[in-house]
């Protein structure tokens, strides 16, 4: 039987020579150049001839913008900060440019072409906190809405994607440092990682709690910073400061600096101290811990020395303290830090 030839204007479906992976090219005529020749746009690449005709079937039933279907995932994530954030004389937030910078396996990707598979696999294998997943969740549910917006795609794939919840406390489960793990970041508190390490672990700070001490809020003498986010039982806490960790919280300091923890481009993100430090200092140690370790570290460590409970809750900030256990006179900071020097 004759193969049947396609209707003028149709597309056409051929074959690539050579060994490739998807030799079946889709085509669609969009025009005519000034020696009459068609010109052609790619509708996209496919294992076999029957998956090509279908798209070019689909296209001819339901038209889009082909240039749009090219777009790869890397394109379609500058296209979005340039109309949210660039074009409105903002900076993107840390927590979606260290998400985008760990999908570095779907930037050449064709967006039409990413599932939920795709996007479930980076998620699942970034190891790092829930709030740092959670921003590339939503991250991908902003690229998709953007392409919704402009007819690049039909249907959110991101919106299937899931997160594992944390735990009733907010977080997720951690585990803390061992005793060997301690004294092998004790050995190597020459280097500044470490040094931060040491600091989570010692005084049960979260590090996005860390890099938002002001310098105006640390008070050396009194051994003692205020800081705290997240809870109202967190927020605005005195932070007692160990003697352990004191040499490192008084290398930091410098009154000319509006926040501690500073580097050599300016203040510290979270984002920058975990891919700068803790990521690299884990790797040389041959240590897997998240950064939120060294505050269950803290916790466990006060729970071995017998602290009282409601002076664990006072240092970590946890829920169940009432108002008058909220005023931090001298007499209780003196509590605090005699309490952290014991661990």
């Amino acid at each position: 039987m004759p193969k049947m030839k396609n209707p003028n204007g149709y597309g056409s479906v051929f074959k690539l020579k050579g060994k490739r992976r998807r030799p079946y090219v889709a085509r669609k005529t969009t025009g005519f150049d000034d020696r009459g020749y068609p010109i052609y746009q790619i509708i996209g690449y496919y294992e076999k001839p029957d998956q090509a005709m279908l798209a070019l079937a689909a296209y001819n039933l339901d038209p889009y913008d082909l240039a749009n279907r090219q777009l790869t995932f890397t394109e379609i994530y500058d296209l979005w900060v340039k109309q949210k954030y660039t074009d409105n004389g903002k900076k993107i937030k840390n927590g979606y440019a260290a998400a985008y910078k760990a999908c570095s396996e779907l930037y050449e990707m064709v967006f039409t072409d990413i599932r939920t598979a795709h996007m479930q696999k980076v998620l699942n294998e970034w190891e790092i906190g829930y709030a740092s997943k959670k921003n590339m969740r939503i991250l991908f549910g902003q690229l998709f809405n953007f392409a919704m917006q402009n007819d690049i795609v039909k249907k959110d794939y991101a919106e299937y994607i899931t997160l594992e919840m944390p735990d009733e406390e907010g977080e997720q489960k951690h585990k803390p440092f061992t005793a060997e793990e301690l004294a092998i970041l004790w050995e190597n508190s020459a280097d500044k990682a470490a040094q931060l390490v040491l600091i989570y672990c010692y005084s049960g700070m979260r590090p996005t709690e860390f890099v938002k001490i002001k310098t105006e809020d640390v008070f050396l003498s009194d051994r003692y910073m205020i800081g705290g986010i997240k809870t109202k039982n967190s927020k605005n806490r005195a932070i007692p400061i160990a003697e352990k960790i004191y040499k490192f919280i008084e290398s930091f300091y410098n009154p000319d600096n509006e926040y501690l923890l500073t580097d050599y481009d300016g203040p510290l993100s979270y984002d920058k101290l975990n891919w700068r430090y803790w990521k690299s200092l884990m790797e040389k140690l041959d240590m897997n811990h998240l950064p939120h370790d060294g505050r269950h570290t803290c916790a466990t460590l006060l729970d071995n020395a017998g602290v009282n409970k409601t002076i664990v809750k006072k240092i970590l900030g946890h829920a169940g303290l009432g108002t008058t256990e909220k005023v931090y006179t001298h007499k209780t900071i003196q509590q605090l830090v005699e309490a952290i020097n014991l661990i």
